[in-house]
């Protein structure tokens, strides 16, 4: 009894700690993922801006196309799982991994892009609070390089859009590596899933 656990373990049958792979295990990654990607691609189309994030307008709209056809795909993977379509869901694991991969790339060179601009996110911020923006500003030393022409209440305005914008770049670099994580321990899941599949079905294949 003990062994067969173990067993059961080691195959990888559970994902998420202790979840059962078949079928709620792989359900539960399927829904999770199809909600995130239609989540997102929302927010790509019609989210409001992050102030940090330096990006053309067309980025904003390939994200959300990309997401979409994610949350699409996943929607195909989910009947692939209801109707124990083995050899289709090998082309929703293939082409869901190959599109992540393209998003994860694209993302972080926005975050890369956005922390190289830094003066481009403090002028963001600034403009949505409605401060004129001092281009003489100096983020070293959070002081103005001229001494006329800048009230102290805009310089103190520059110094926490600066700090902000740092902020929010950390935060999506933390959370890229989050999500980078997860989604690759789901890609994982997707693969255990298929071969352990793909071997049931070949054995009810060679038993007939």
């Amino acid at each position: 009894m003990v062994s067969d656990i173990r067993d059961f373990y080691k195959q990888g049958r559970t994902c998420c700690l202790a979840v059962p792979l078949f079928q709620g295990g792989i359900m539960s990654i399927l829904y999770l993922n199809c909600f995130l990607a239609a989540f997102s691609s929302c927010m790509s189309f019609v989210g409001p801006k992050i102030l940090a994030l330096v990006q053309p307008i067309i980025a904003a709209y390939a994200f959300g196309a990309l997401y979409a056809i994610v949350a699409l795909l996943h929607i195909y993977g989910i009947v692939c799982v209801e109707t124990n379509r083995v050899q289709y869901f090998r082309h929703f694991k293939n082409f869901t991994m190959y599109i992540l991969a393209i998003l994860f790339i694209m993302s972080l060179g926005v975050i890369i892009l956005s922390s190289s601009k830094h003066e481009v996110s403090t002028s963001q911020c600034m403009k949505v609070y409605h401060f004129p923006v001092d281009p003489t500003f100096n983020t070293k030393s959070k002081q103005t390089l001229t001494k006329n022409g800048t009230s102290s209440a805009v310089q103190a305005a520059m110094t926490v859009c600066d700090y902000f914008a740092w902020a929010q770049v950390g935060v999506m670099a933390m959370g890229w590596m989050v999500m980078a994580l997860i989604q690759l321990y789901f890609l994982s899941k997707h693969q255990v899933y298929y071969e352990l599949k793909w071997e049931d079905y070949l054995n009810e294949r060679g038993n007939r």
